[in-house]
């Protein structure tokens, strides 16, 4: 992001830093998913919207990402993307994304 935008990594927001880590994903995701949900969407409604709408805007930065054919659950798409984006580093473990999910909504109060 640094290159694209010609800044300097230490001279970079944190909110820009962040936006390229596993856990920046994350949580937009699921902050994503319990907007959706708010507003009376299914769990397997938000998550296929999601799934599309990520697919879209990834498509535009020259970056893909499958849709999703089958019904998914929230912890299912975040292993579906996150292992589409961030596959190439280090391993998330099923474990993280299920405390994470966990973590969001309880900050959240769900």
């Amino acid at each position: 992001m640094a290159q694209i935008t010609g800044v300097v990594p230490s001279e970079m927001p944190a909110e820009m830093l962040m936006q390229g880590a596993p856990e920046a994903t994350v949580l937009r995701v699921v902050e994503q998913f319990l907007i959706m949900k708010d507003q009376g969407a299914t769990d397997e409604f938000a998550v296929k919207t999601l799934n599309q709408m990520h697919a879209a805007a990834l498509s535009m930065a020259g970056e893909v990402l499958s849709r999703m054919g089958r019904a998914a659950s929230l912890f299912q798409y975040l292993r579906h993307i996150v292992d589409a984006i961030h596959g190439h580093g280090g391993e998330i473990s099923d474990e993280f994304l299920i405390d994470a999910i966990q973590e969001i909504k309880s900050f959240y109060k769900r």
